[in-house]
């Protein structure tokens, strides 16, 4: 019998007159960069204009990051505006910013 895994993060997308928007939080760390790498490819295949916005994030890490950058690396690659926003708590970017990760992309 095979046990589902509960998705613990959450990506909500809206659609603006200037691209698609996404609002990522919840869990976004090693545990589920599979299923969020999946999910942007998704949104990057529908539209050339991408802001995505980290919110509310309960969990980071830098397996993480490295999968935005790489994301707005490949937008970039490929002619699309990736705009990439962190909105985390002091504790989550003291980290990041003690791992040498600048939080401008």
């Amino acid at each position: 019998m095979s046990k589902t895994k509960e998705k613990n993060y959450q990506i909500i997308a809206s659609k603006g007159s200037d691209g698609s928007r996404l609002l990522l939080s919840g869990d976004l760390s090693l545990n589920n960069i599979k299923s969020i790498k999946d999910e942007l490819l998704t949104y990057m295949n529908k539209s050339s204009n991408i802001k995505i916005t980290v919110k509310d994030a309960g969990n980071i890490d830098l397996g993480f990051i490295q999968l935005i950058q790489s994301f707005a690396w490949t937008s970039l690659k490929s002619n699309n505006q990736v705009d990439i926003e962190f909105d985390l708590l002091p504790e989550q970017q003291k980290l990041l910013q003690n791992s040498g990760i600048k939080l401008k992309f």
